[in-house]
């Protein structure tokens, strides 16, 4: 049984579990990567601890299946090997990975070290349920055997704050910008959506796209806007508001999907 609270006197029956998670540990390095690419030169390998691995076909990966989360200093980095080949001992080697799966770009540009954590995750692993207004809240997590009290012999504990991610819109990505005639710039992206994949449903949107645009220099945010389409022009007076004339090139962007409520996606932010 899983338990979890405010404090350890305010903790309720969450979920159970039948089983335990398939957990490993990387034998080898793994190197950062750019966002939602198929890393065809990296080749690890994962010794599972619990469980094992298994090789699936590609429609079938492709489809979202063979998803494994990687430790990394930027938590957990969601990825899914298209080839699986078991060596000995309870070591698999993975290549031909499929990086920065579920929008975990700021975990896979980081990379992982040797002995890492490795989870498989299996579409009917069973989820933790918490409160909407649980999220950002710290609180405790028991896990004890099940149908007895939430301590005891046999319970482990944590803690965490849940910050609800899956709910925040994915990074953007493809941000060009375009020169027009008078001088503007006008710069668009590609929003990011979910596949129908058995670990990642759409989260509802509210009728709209919205995004947070920001040119920077120097680190400084010089402006900020919120538009409800994924393009943006940069007139010719705001330039010079902002940089005395004609805005530099490369220039900085960041550009941030938000939801219904105010809350920020991941950023990109690319020299263009």
């Amino acid at each position: 049984d899983r338990h979890a609270g405010p404090t350890a006197e305010a903790l309720t029956l969450r979920g159970r579990a039948d089983r335990s998670a398939s957990v490993g540990v990387l034998l080898d390095p793994l190197p950062p990567a750019a966002s939602r690419r198929i890393d065809r030169g990296a080749s690890v390998r994962v010794r599972m601890e619990t469980g094992e691995l298994e090789a699936r076909s590609h429609d079938a990966v492709l489809a979202g299946f063979g998803l494994l989360a990687v430790e990394t200093a930027a938590g957990f980095e969601f990825l899914r090997p298209l080839d699986v080949t078991f060596e000995a001992d309870r070591t698999w080697r993975l290549t031909e990975l499929i990086r920065a799966d579920l929008g975990s770009d700021a975990a896979a540009e980081l990379g992982a070290e040797a002995g890492a954590l490795v989870v498989r995750i299996e579409p009917d692993l069973p989820r933790l349920t918490i409160a909407d207004e649980e999220r950002d809240a710290s609180l405790i997590l028991r896990a004890a055997p099940a149908d007895g009290p939430a301590g005891g012999q046999g319970a482990s504990e944590l803690s965490f704050v849940w910050t609800d991610r899956h709910a925040l819109p994915f990074r953007p990505a493809h941000a060009r910008l375009k020169s027009l005639a008078g001088g503007g710039l006008r710069l668009r992206w590609t929003r990011r959506g979910r596949v129908s994949a058995p670990f990642d449903a759409e989260p509802a949107l509210d009728g709209a796209e919205r995004y947070r645009v920001r040119v920077l220099s120097g680190g400084a945010v010089v402006r900020e806007t919120t538009v409800e389409a994924p393009v943006w022009t940069y007139q010719t007076g705001d330039q010079a508001s902002d940089f005395g004339g004609p805005a530099p090139r490369p220039l900085r962007v960041e550009i941030a999907q938000t939801t219904a409520d105010g809350r920020f996606g991941p950023p990109l932010v690319r020299d263009l």
